[in-house]
C-alpha cells in the first residue's frame, strides 16, 4: 500500500483554473481566483498602461484600478465576447486613454487659469507655467467648486447646462465658478511673488 505522503501534492485549486472559470468564482466572491487572476495577466496589463500613461507609477496604480474594477464587476463578463484578457485589456486601455484625456484637461484648465490670474495681477510677469500649483490649488477646493470647474473647463458647459446636469439655480454655479478662480487667482499670485 503506498505512502500518502508519497504522493506529489495537488496544486492548489486556483492554478489548474481556466480563465474563465475564474471568473465565475469572483462572482461567487472568491479572492483567490482575482489573485490567480493578477498573477497570469498583470504583466501584460502593465506593459499596455505604461506604453499607454508612460509613467511607471501611474501605470501600476492604474492596473491595479483595473483589477478592483474585475473584482466588482466580474459579473459583466461575456465569454462569447473574447478572452478574459481580453476583457482585462479592453478595461486597462479605456481607463489609460481616461487618464490621459483627464491629464490633459486639468493640463489645459492650468494653462487658462494661469493665464488669467497673469492678466489680472502682473502683466510684466514672464510666461512661466506651474502646473503643479494649479493642481495642487484644486485639490484644495471644496468638491462643490471643483465640481463646476470641471464642468466649465474640461467639458466646455455654460452656467445654464451646468446648473441643469447639477440640479443647481444657475446663479450658485456663477458664484461657485467666481469662487474657485478667486481662490485659484490668489494662490497663482502668491506664487508670481516668489512665495514658496
Amino acid at each position: 500500500m503506498p505512502d500518502p505522503s508519497d504522493r506529489a501534492p495537488s496544486p492548489p485549486p486556483f492554478l489548474a483554473m481556466a480563465d474563465v472559470d475564474l471568473m465565475t468564482a469572483l462572482v461567487r466572491g472568491e479572492r483567490e481566483a482575482l489573485g490567480e487572476l493578477y498573477d497570469r495577466h498583470a504583466n501584460v496589463l502593465l506593459a499596455l498602461s505604461v506604453r499607454l500613461v508612460g509613467i511607471q507609477a501611474q501605470a501600476e496604480e492604474l492596473v491595479h484600478d483595473v483589477f478592483i474594477e474585475a473584482w466588482h464587476h466580474a459579473r459583466d463578463f461575456d465569454s462569447t465576447r473574447g478572452s478574459v484578457r481580453a476583457w482585462l485589456l479592453t478595461r486597462t486601455r479605456s481607463r489609460a486613454l481616461d487618464r490621459r484625456a483627464a491629464q490633459a484637461r486639468q493640463t489645459n484648465l492650468a494653462r487658462r487659469l494661469y493665464a488669467d490670474a497673469s492678466v489680472v495681477t502682473a502683466p510684466t510677469q514672464p510666461a512661466s507655467f506651474d502646473a503643479g500649483r494649479v493642481h495642487r490649488g484644486l485639490g484644495q477646493l471644496a468638491s462643490d467648486l471643483v465640481a463646476v470647474v470641471e464642468l466649465a473647463y474640461f467639458d466646455g458647459l455654460s452656467a445654464s447646462e451646468i446648473a441643469r446636469a447639477l440640479e443647481i439655480p444657475i446663479g450658485t454655479v456663477k458664484s461657485r465658478l467666481a469662487r474657485a478662480l478667486s481662490v485659484l487667482r490668489e494662490d497663482l499670485a502668491v506664487a508670481g511673488k516668489g512665495t514658496p
